[in-house]
């Protein structure tokens, strides 16, 4: 089999530290759903600072894409809960309600 540089490419995705487990998922389930939809295999740097991708230019591309994904998703959750956890708090403290 003849492999094309395109097909031997590496490219690195960068993801905020805090984030790594979330985008890899529970024992590997999100970052086994991404490689089968990409096509590409991932795999996570040696500083937990974001993924190793190898695969032709359109298999990176969409790696790119869902990890971006998993971080939008990840930090729109964390944002909500804040929002959440804030109302509820400040909507108790208004209401004179004590636990």
């Amino acid at each position: 089999m003849q492999y094309s540089t395109d097909q031997l490419k590496i490219a690195v995705i960068a993801v905020p530290r805090d984030l790594m487990g979330f985008v890899i998922g529970k024992n590997g389930s999100s970052i086994k759903e991404i490689q089968i939809e990409s096509g590409a295999k991932l795999n996570s740097d040696s500083d937990q600072r974001g993924f190793l991708v190898s695969g032709n230019n359109e298999e990176r591309a969409c790696v790119r894409e869902l990890v971006q994904q998993k971080v939008v998703s990840a930090n729109l959750r964390s944002l909500l809960l804040k929002l959440v956890y804030q109302l509820l708090v400040k909507g108790n403290e208004d209401s004179g309600y004590e636990p």
